[in-house]
């Protein structure tokens, strides 16, 4: 929905711009571009002070009431934090327990509904036994045993991500007058870009 929006407005910015110059322009919008303006705040506070501002990490709240352990975010010994995608559980819990060492046809969490009536005790369970390698070692690990994950990124992860570089989430420019004594000793500010891009303007 936002980025259709986002869309929206670029659109109706152009066709201004052509009522007041009588020539069009390309827009150009995506998810990933509208998901980075949407969490600028913490990333240009990275940029600008080499801090995301906060000293806690993300809040994900009752985890072991999702209704499938395999889809649930979990820890790693180096704190950093991962999704297990496994939607399916019936086909999923296999590899799963393969990676954390398991035993797929355990007593409590051989089936999809006994995961579900111990998601309790499988949750503090996988929690314990991913606390025991690093993010780096668990991919790895899941790799090799066909489970589906992805990697949480903090905001120091995602203005080194390469897809978000390539897809021109960033924008740098001239430093103003009234711009923090703490970045005066720079010549140009990194920044998030807006979402929409103008094919042909200045910053685009």
């Amino acid at each position: 929905i936002i980025t259709g929006i986002t869309a929206a407005g670029g659109i109706t910015a152009a066709l201004v711009e052509k009522q007041q110059t009588g020539k069009g322009r390309i827009v150009t919008t995506s998810l990933l571009r509208t998901a980075m303006f949407a969490s600028g705040w913490t990333t240009t506070w990275l940029l600008a002070h080499g801090t995301d501002g906060t000293a806690r990490g993300p809040r994900w709240g009752r985890r072991d009431r999702t209704g499938n352990p395999l889809i649930n975010c979990y820890r790693s010994s180096d704190g950093k934090y991962f999704w297990i995608l496994g939607y399916e559980s019936a086909r999923h819990w296999g590899p799963t327990a393969k990676a954390l060492g398991l035993d797929p046809q355990a007593p409590d969490f051989a089936t999809p509904s006994l995961r579900i009536t111990n998601e309790t005790k499988l949750v503090a369970l996988m929690d314990a036994i991913f606390a025991t390698r690093t993010l780096a070692e668990w991919g790895q690990a899941f790799e090799a045993a066909g489970v589906w994950w992805t990697p949480v990124q903090d905001a120091a992860d995602v203005v080194k991500d390469p897809q978000v570089n390539a897809a021109g989430s960033f924008v740098t420019i001239p430093k103003g007058p009234a711009d923090l004594a703490a970045q005066k000793q720079h010549d140009e500010i990194r920044t998030v870009a807006t979402p929409v891009d103008f094919i042909g303007s200045p910053l685009a």
